[in-house]
């Protein structure tokens, strides 16, 4: 089928344009069935149907989901995909972004990095979102009624719902999909599995599936200087001489005399990171290739460590290792540079071979990774699985990369004939496609209920039962236990998490809002019932002790544990937090030996004290062992945990002043940067690095607008990359045009009409309204504003944000508010933004709200005499902050 065929479903010319460009001007098989099954419409014009979509790697799947989102934009619903990896999510974010720029389809990703996009997903501000499996479960939670607006989900790597990690979350959250009553259509997109039907049942999906490839791969084993292989297509066997003969030690010198000689791109994938920088310093010695020049570019502006410097010498010869020690940019920019032909040859991790979306010619791969231990958390080798080698082989052979007509090849090294049986048979002859097993059998009973009531679909014990006898879970193992289900309520009773009619509590919600799991939230409400950390590393050792936290993020070696190193540094450097650390520990430290997990955890919250101080990244790296991509995910972690309890301690007392302080907590142990530079850092974020900003608050520049009155001379000064300079320069530019903007908005004449009269077309005028009353009633669980007499409904929070402002228009000469005089900390910015958000969502109301003068200063955009406020519900209300400002208005308003 022509591509421009897809005029008669619906698609307009400049998206046939743009997808001929990538595509070329014929769909693949796959997606002409696809198409022919429903995918953009049916024959009757109607509902498209649910789709499992199941085939091998590059036979198009990803432009069947791509194309339904699309179909459904056009038809003014929204569309989500949802992925497993962050890494995944940017790379199809760059790619939807740079292809659909000039249609003007809203873009978002929501990872969990960009807070303001979660707060755009809850509100519905968007046309299309990349999504990590956790954070929709998450999202779905707090706001399942965001399906409403949903017209399509796209579920990317439905096979994972059977793994470990995600599977779970994934799970659930199709689940609340289904059965949300909003009837959001599925896209699901699957490797080929052993009985997709169960899936495709479970989901009410009609089944589409391939099994052969556009471009054939040949996978085999490397064996006495012969490939022997099975075509993935035709399933023939043959051999072919390879000049590779191996020595016994797994990557041997022969296999890069052989890379080296070769001019194709390759990928391989080794069992661990010390192989994959070893080999990398190996092929780059030998091969003398030009250097990657622009990604050394891109590598510059990095911090200064020790691995980005070895990653320099390799890339210097076109060659690159890539793994977790690195930073997602760092992988990011090898990534760019074997896309654009300046890196021959990656040495990936398995481990990480899901998230390396790249295509090569040849791929070699060991059949090992590291996966951590069940109980200690040590790392223990294990094989991949059969689906993991089909998942990394399918790198080589894809579509529209490569020689035309010529097949890829996955090879394996065999190292005796007894491995090559094993492998063979292992690998390549098996014909047996991997079955998918739910994996929420991990999943405790009592996180599913406080999950499914704190989503609001579970009301009832029967509504209850009817949501878990309808998880994918329940189809396969048809098991139920109404005592054991009664048990677990009664636990989340006592726990103060649900009532006994199954409602929430603001303890349940804030816990499984947060995704932290029951125990984790039992542990963290012990622990601060018991004492309240006076210290950072305090409360980072309290946030570490839950159960989410995996100990193999720490890195901690055997001999690190055998040395009882971090016992011995507690002594050395931290005595002084002797009060915060040791009541976390079941022994005095120094004495009895610790258990593995209790050394993780002390090096973890050692290592974190020190990247939230400041302290540079080399240091780090020489003290620790752990380099800064490592670093980077453990502080993630932690910033996560940190943020979670602060949401429990807000449920359990909104008067408290530790939400703040631990707000700021988890800024600096996320980021490695004084809190005091989170205005800097959400303006220009990831522009500059640690060092940087560090540097600015040396000189003195700790606000933007410090920042924005410097020349290009004096920024040259503290910022010694002329990149990063320009990249500054530009983006300050963009905020003094916004800024512009906004001020000839506010210097229009108003309008008068109020907000229901008419845009004028074109213009960036906002429209203030004519009145506007705090009311206050409680009301659906919210509180009651009008404006122009229009109900509008807002959360506690944004209830008192607005009154915050409206006060301060009263009651100041010129109304402006400093944001900390709002609430402590570096929030303000974000509850503004769902202040704006929750009266537009329920009023459509396109008044700005307030004015930002960008040096933290806002103000109602309202004048004095067009507000009015209930003193007799204000002076009730259950928040006492609220209640004082009625009380101080009192003299000076009436009802």
């Amino acid at each position: 089928m022509k591509l421009k065929n897809l005029t008669k479903y619906g698609i307009p010319d400049i998206i046939i344009e743009a997808w001929t460009r990538r595509q070329g001007d014929y769909l693949l098989p796959l997606q002409e069935m696809s198409i022919r099954q429903g995918l953009l419409a049916d024959e009757d014009n109607k509902k498209p149907s649910n789709l499992l979509i199941s085939a091998p790697t590059s036979s198009g799947k990803s432009f069947c989901g791509e194309m339904a989102a699309i179909g459904s934009l056009l038809k003014r619903r929204k569309a989500v995909m949802l992925l497993p990896l962050k890494s995944i999510a940017e790379e199809k974010y760059l790619h939807f972004k740079e292809c659909y720029r000039e249609v003007g389809i809203k873009t978002i990703l929501v990872t969990g990095d960009h807070p303001e996009n979660d707060l755009d997903f809850e509100f519905g501000n968007f046309d299309f979102a990349l999504v990590i499996y956790e954070k929709f479960n998450r999202l779905l939670t707090v706001n399942i009624d965001i399906l409403r607006q949903i017209g399509l989900v796209i579920v990317d790597e439905l096979q994972m719902i059977g793994d470990n990690h995600r599977g779970s979350s994934l799970e659930m959250a199709l689940t609340k999909t289904i059965f949300s009553g909003y009837d959001s259509r599925i896209v699901a997109l699957s490797a080929v599995l052993q009985d997709e039907l169960e899936l495709a049942d479970w989901l009410n999906c009609l089944l589409v599936r391939e099994t052969v490839r556009p471009v054939d791969l040949l996978q085999g084993i490397v064996t006495d200087g012969y490939f022997h292989f099975k075509s993935f297509n035709s399933g023939l066997e043959g051999r072919e001489k390879f000049p590779l003969v191996d020595s016994g030690d797994g990557l041997t010198e022969s296999l890069i005399e052989y890379l080296k000689k070769d001019d194709g791109r390759k990928l391989i994938f080794l069992k661990s990171r010390r192989d994959t920088v070893q080999a990398a310093f190996k092929l780059a010695t030998a091969s003398g290739w030009k250097e990657a020049k622009t990604t050394l570019a891109n590598l510059d502006d990095e911090e200064n460590s020790y691995l980005v410097r070895s990653l320099k010498q390799v890339v210097s010869h076109g060659v690159a290792f890539h793994n977790a020690d690195l930073t997602p940019r760092q992988r990011q920019a090898i990534e760019n540079g074997y896309r654009n032909g300046e890196i021959k040859v990656i040495f990936s991790t398995t481990t990480l071979a899901m998230g390396v979306n790249l295509p090569a010619e040849t791929v070699f791969l060991e059949t090992m990774k590291y996966c951590s231990g069940e109980f200690g958390g040590k790392p223990q080798l294990t094989p991949i699985t059969t689906a993991e080698f089909q998942n990394i082989s399918g790198r080589a052979g894809r579509f529209g990369f490569g020689k035309s007509g010529q097949p890829g090849r996955a090879m394996v090294l065999a190292e005796s004939d007894f491995e090559y049986e094993v492998l063979w048979s292992g690998y390549i002859d098996n014909s047996l496609h991997e079955k998918v097993k739910s994996s929420l059998g991990g999943y405790n009973i009592k996180d599913i209920i406080l999950e499914m009531s704190a989503s609001g679909l579970v009301t009832d014990r029967n509504s209850l039962e009817a949501v878990i006898q309808g998880t994918f879970y329940s189809r396969q193992s048809n098991t139920f236990d109404r005592v054991s289900l009664e048990d677990a309520i009664a636990e989340l009773v006592a726990l103060g998490l649900i009532r006994d009619d199954l409602l929430p509590t603001a303890v349940g919600m804030a816990t499984a809002g947060s995704g932290i799991s029951i125990g984790s939230c039992g542990y963290y409400l012990k622990q601060l019932k018991e004492r309240t950390p006076a210290t950072l590393i305090g409360w980072i050792i309290l946030a570490l002790g839950g159960e989410n936290f995996d100990t193999a993020r720490a890195g901690l070696t055997s001999f690190e544990y055998r040395g009882r190193v971090y016992e011995k540094l507690y002594h050395q450097k931290f005595t002084d937090y002797m009060s915060d650390i040791t009541p976390c520990f079941p022994s005095e430290l120094g004495k009895e030996p610790l258990d593995f997990r209790f050394v993780a955890i002390l090096k973890a919250a050692f290592l974190l004290s020190d990247w939230a101080d400041g302290q540079p990244v080399e240091k780090l790296e020489r003290n620790y062992q752990l380099h800064l991509g490592q670093i980077s995910d453990l502080a993630e972690t932690a910033a996560w945990l940190l943020g979670s309890i602060r949401g429990l301690v807000e449920a359990g007392d909104y008067r408290s002043s530790l939400p703040a302080f631990l707000d700021e907590y988890s800024f600096n142990v996320q980021f490695g940067i004084n809190h005091k530079m989170r205005q800097m850092f959400e303006t220009f974020g990831l522009i500059l690095n640690r060092d940087d900003y560090k540097r600015l608050a040396k000189n003195g520049i700790l606000l933007p607008a410090d920042l924005m009155s410097l020349n290009r001379d004096e920024l040259a000064k503290i910022i010694s990359s002329g990149q990063k300079i320009k990249n500054l320069q530009n983006k300050i530019n963009n905020i003094k045009q916004e800024e512009k903007t906004d001020m000839n908005r506010i210097s229009m004449p108003e309008v008068q009409g109020g907000i229901n009269a008419a845009h004028i077309s074109g213009s960036e005028l906002s429209l203030r309204p004519s009145v506007i009353e705090l009311d206050g009633r409680y009301e659906r669980e919210r509180y009651l504003v009008k404006i122009d007499g229009l109900p509008i409904h807002l959360t506690g929070k944004s209830f008192k944000y607005l009154m915050r402002l409206v006060y301060s228009r009263l009651v100041a000469d010129d109304g402006w508010i400093y944001k900390d005089d709002i609430e402590i900390g570096f929030n303000q910015a974000r509850y503004l933004y769902r202040l704006k958000q929750e009266m537009s969502r329920d009023g459509n109301i396109s008044w700005s709200i307030f004015e930002n003068n960008r040096l933290g200063y806002y103000r109602l955009d309202l004048d004095p005499s067009k507000i009015k406020i209930n003193l007799g519900n204000l002076l009730n209300h259950p928040d006492y902050e609220v209640r004082e400002m009625a009380g101080e208005l009192s003299p000076h308003m009436t009802n």
